[in-house]
């Protein structure tokens, strides 16, 4: 038997039937507006939309990074081109919530938050929500300036290795590549027989590299001993007459 408490072209007339208080029958008009389906306007059973969202990746600020992957789960959505950017498909119903994680390339290191993306219908012809994330490097760039007054042709060494060695005028240049908090010591080396003379002896000079690329100048003034005093050479004796003995008979 059809239920006509929902029809939609019920009279005027019907309608104070709809606040009874008897079993199977709905006590406001609300709630017999839901019974007849109302409620799936509001998601129940409705067909998920596809939504676009844009990724921006950078290693340092302004820094785009190319190759960065993005996952919702195990699928990968996309990776960033060489301007950092990356453009996604989801699916869902709005004002949903997802989760997209950012796997960065080697010598980067990867957020450990993910991305929290609402879905959101577009604002504008073309234009699409934006999320950025940061992959920072692995290691910094370190680049080593040095001024040896007085200490020409002298070793510049870190770790026991000679990385460049000073020129005419104690000018060198080196570049590191270095793990952000980690101690780096640089040494000019003054140990060859050269450089003997040379005051102070393999002067050193140390930094903590800090998270981001640096540039430092190791600012040395040698001084160079007096060469020891040559030893006078020993005057010879003349030689005189030799008294030849007499051989005995």
């Amino acid at each position: 038997m059809r239920d006509r408490r929902c029809q939609p072209s019920m009279t005027r007339a019907a309608l104070p039937l709809l606040f009874t208080t008897s079993a199977g029958v709905c006590t406001a008009l609300g709630l017999c507006l839901l019974g007849c389906g109302g409620g799936a306007a509001n998601g129940g059973g409705a067909a998920s939309t596809r939504f676009e969202v844009e990724v921006q990746v950078e290693s340092d600020p302004g820094k785009p990074l190319a190759a960065a992957g993005i996952f919702s789960g195990s699928n990968e959505l996309g990776r960033t081109g060489e301007d950092g950017r990356v453009r996604v498909a989801l699916t869902g119903h709005n004002g949903d919530v997802i989760a997209l994680r950012v796997h960065c390339p080697e010598r980067f290191a990867s957020p450990s938050k993910a991305l929290s993306v609402t879905l959101l219908p577009l604002v504008g012809q073309g234009v699409v929500p934006q999320y950025r994330a940061q992959c920072q490097p692995l290691v910094r760039s370190l680049a080593v300036a040095v001024r040896a007054k007085g200490g020409a042709n002298v070793p510049l060494k870190h770790m026991g290795r000679e990385i460049a060695r000073t020129d005419a005028d104690g000018a060198a240049h080196a570049l590191l590549e270095v793990a952000p908090a980690e101690q780096v010591t640089l040494v000019l080396d003054t140990s060859e027989p050269a450089h003997e003379r040379l005051r102070p002896k393999n002067p050193e000079f140390t930094l903590v590299m800090p998270a981001r690329d640096e540039v430092a100048v190791f600012d040395q003034t040698f001084t160079e001993l007096a060469p020891p005093p040559k030893k006078a050479q020993p005057v010879a004796r003349p030689l005189g007459p030799t008294r030849i003995a007499e051989q005995q008979r």
